[in-house]
C-alpha cells in the first residue's frame, strides 16, 4: 500500500465523521421542526443528551483522526465507527418496527427521516470496511515517508 493511499483513508474517514455530524444535525432540525423533543417521561431530554454526546464524539473523531496515527487508535476508530453504525441502525429498526415510542415523527415525516437514516447507514457502512482497511495498513509507511513524528 502507498502511503498516500492511506492518507486517503485516514482523510476519508475524517470526512465521513463531518458528514456524520451534518447528518445529526439535519436529524435534529427535523426533530424540532416536528415538535421538538417532548415525550412522554423524559425521553425527550434524554434523546437531547444522546444527540449532544453524539455530536460532540463526531466532531472531536473527525479532528482526532487528522492528528494521531498510531496503530492503537486506527482500531479505536474502526471500533467507534462499527459501535455508532450499529447503535443508529438497531435505533432505526426498533423505532420503526414499534419497539421504540416515535411522537414526533408524525407519518408525513416517515419518508424524510428513512431517507436520513439510511444516509447515516450507508455511509456508516463505507466507513466500517475504511477504517478495518486503515487499522489493517502498517502505521510505519508514515513514519518512513516522514510525514508524521515517531511518538504519533
Amino acid at each position: 500500500m502507498k502511503p498516500n493511499r492511506a492518507l486517503n483513508f485516514q482523510a476519508v474517514l475524517s470526512q465521513g465523521w463531518s458528514a456524520w455530524t451534518l447528518l445529526l444535525l439535519l436529524m435534529i432540525a427535523l426533530i424540532l421542526e416536528r415538535g421538538g423533543f417532548a415525550g412522554p417521561a423524559g425521553t425527550g431530554s434524554m434523546a437531547l443528551t444522546i444527540f449532544t454526546v453524539l455530536g460532540a464524539m463526531q466532531v472531536f473523531m473527525s479532528v482526532l483522526l487528522r492528528v494521531f496515527d498510531s496503530n492503537w487508535f486506527r482500531w479505536v476508530n474502526a471500533g467507534c465507527v462499527a459501535l455508532t453504525t450499529l447503535a443508529f441502525a438497531a435505533h432505526h429498526v426498533a423505532q420503526h418496527t414499534g419497539l421504540v415510542l416515535n411522537e414526533v415523527c408524525g407519518a408525513s415525516a416517515e419518508g424524510v427521516f428513512h431517507v436520513v437514516e439510511a444516509a447515516h447507514h450507508v455511509l456508516g457502512i463505507l466507513m466500517c470496511v475504511l477504517a478495518v482497511r486503515w487499522a489493517r495498513a502498517s502505521g510505519d509507511m508514515h513514519r518512513v515517508a516522514g510525514l508524521y513524528p515517531a511518538r504519533f
